[in-house]
């Protein structure tokens, strides 16, 4: 047996016995003990697993103060071994200077080291080793997982089965290197015209299917200034650049570029004193839509509920002209036609869904929030 073999083995074991354990503390009464259980055996896999706790540690319904126990599937992920000295060196251009072999971050997927290229500071980001060996398995073997996972959430009617297949989907997207590049510059040509806003260069010939080489940009990033905390200048500047992102981004949007689709705290850096701000790690992008008046139409209805003015008729249709455009217009056209009401009787069929569903938990924790 080889030894990757060998270790698509045991991963299967792995999942197997962890599905077998979680039923048997279920019918012994030992739910409590389920979410540490299962954060402790997946972040022994790492990779795909680790993403997929992730994933589940922003669902309402998982987000729990007893669901992960004492894990933070947000930490610093430890280190796969790597042979980056032999990476640069295949490389093949001695203008590429290794800063150390230690990587300066780890996420789930890559690991990303420092280095100088013509004497500029550029990031080596190496997609995982193990991550790109057993992508396919692990896929599959989380779908299992997934659904036993299921059975043991108190809100069992969650689309957990929706929540996996859309998860596969991005890791698809965030493991394919040659996609990424061509999105990290679709992007900085998109924000080019905001001086404020920095995308970093891309060096394409060093790139290859697993790895990128990128500018590296120098700066804080905002995870780093919450956990810290900020005082109020700060507060005031970090105001002030996320607002200019927000502009930089719907207005790429309704000019039909595409955009940064993952701006979590830790991809986005405050650079040169809070002068500036960078954008990183461009695996998941946004593609402008199609329609944008109703583009339009969806930000206005959003803006009005972020205000306290929440209509559920004009945020309806918004969706409705949104998402379904043909069978909007052809309501529309019908209702004037035949002089019916068709739309308004769903408008009124989705209102008391809607109301049926405002108690499930992911729904009254996202109106709330103010992130319906």
């Amino acid at each position: 047996m080889t030894r990757t073999m060998y270790l698509k083995f045991n991963r299967i074991i792995h999942i197997v016995s962890l599905t077998f354990i979680l039923v048997w503390q279920y019918i012994t009464g030992k739910k409590e003990s389920i979410p540490n259980l299962i954060t402790v055996k997946l972040t022994e896999l790492g990779g795909l697993y680790i993403k997929f706790l992730q994933i589940l540690a922003f669902k309402p319904a998982f987000n729990d103060e007893d669901l992960f126990g004492e894990s933070n599937v947000f930490d610093q992920l430890p280190f796969e071994p790597i042979h980056i000295e032999k990476i640069v060196q295949q490389l093949g251009d001695p203008s590429l200077v290794l800063d150390n072999t230690v990587p300066i971050a780890a996420g789930s997927f890559a690991q990303v080291y420092g280095a100088r290229y013509k004497n500029r500071p550029v990031v080596i980001k190496v997609l995982r080793p193990s991550v790109e060996r057993f992508i396919s398995l692990d896929q599959k073997l989380i779908k299992l997982l997934a659904y036993v996972v299921a059975q043991f959430s108190r809100y069992q009617a969650y689309p957990l089965k929706a929540v996996v297949a859309q998860f596969i989907e991005t890791t698809r997207q965030e493991t394919n290197y040659i996609l990424e590049i061509e999105k990290s510059e679709a992007v900085r040509k998109a924000y080019e015209a905001w001086p404020t806003i920095v995308i970093p260069q891309t060096y394409h010939a060093l790139c290859r299917k697993n790895i990128i080489v990128q500018e590296r940009l120098l700066g804080e990033s905002i995870t780093t200034i919450i956990t810290r905390g900020a005082d109020q200048p700060m507060r005031q500047v970090l105001s002030s650049r996320l607002s200019e992102l927000g502009s930089a981004t719907l207005i790429a949007s309704l000019n039909g570029q595409q955009t940064h689709a993952d701006p979590h705290p830790g991809n986005i850096l405050l650079l040169e004193e809070g002068e500036k701000i960078g954008l990183i790690d461009f695996g998941i992008s946004a593609t402008a839509p199609i329609n944008r008046y109703a583009f339009y139409n969806l930000v206005r209805a959003y803006n009005d509920y972020y205000q306290g003015q929440f209509d559920f008729n004009q945020f309806f249709d918004a969706l409705f002209d949104f998402y379904a455009p043909e069978l909007s217009n052809a309501l529309k056209q019908s209702d004037t036609i035949y002089n019916q009401h068709y739309r308004k009787q769903i408008t009124q069929y989705a209102e008391d869904i809607f109301m049926k569903h405002s108690n499930d938990p992911d729904v009254a924790f996202y109106i709330k929030s103010g992130r319906l």
